[in-house]
């Protein structure tokens, strides 16, 4: 027997949860504000990408305008790069949040519960990419503090 299987018994124990108006009324409220933000989020990816490539076309003009500046060329390339993979970052959880709402909407309207089930799966992705996300960041974090505290120390040392 799988594990899907073995949850699928194991829930059949449990009485059926029934939404009622209030849980409904909520969650839909919830949708909504979860909509606008995904919107929100949806135009802020919009303008990380223009300002990914507004970095680069940047560099290159200030490097035709001052020849000292034309060394920063592959900074503009670099700050393409680096906007453009914030850019996917938060794309995705953006569009989790907006397929949440949709379906949210929809399973309330319509009284679908597999699109119910199917918005929560999509809630369920959201924070779980964002969980994931925050965990690498503070690990980073930690990694950078080491760094630079090893960094001083080896400043402090070579100092007579």
């Amino acid at each position: 027997m799988d594990t899907t299987n073995e949850q699928l018994n194991e829930q059949e124990n449990f009485p059926v949860m029934q939404f009622n108006e209030e849980i409904q009324y909520y969650l839909f409220e919830t949708a909504k504000w979860a909509k606008m933000l995904s919107i929100f989020g949806f135009i802020f990816v919009g303008l990380i990408v223009l300002l990914a490539f507004s970095i680069g076309s940047i560099f290159t003009f200030l490097g035709r305008i001052n020849p000292e500046m034309s060394r920063m060329a592959g900074a503009g390339a670099a700050g393409t790069v680096i906007y453009l993979v914030m850019a996917v970052i938060y794309f995705f959880p953006t569009l989790y949040l907006y397929q949440f709402a949709a379906k949210a909407k929809d399973g309330i309207t319509y009284n679908a519960e597999n699109q119910l089930t199917e918005a929560f799966s999509r809630l369920k992705s959201f924070f779980k990419f964002w969980g994931v996300f925050t965990l690498v960041m503070v690990v980073f974090y930690i990694l950078v503090i080491i760094m630079m505290l090893a960094g001083g120390v080896g400043l402090m040392n070579s100092m007579p």
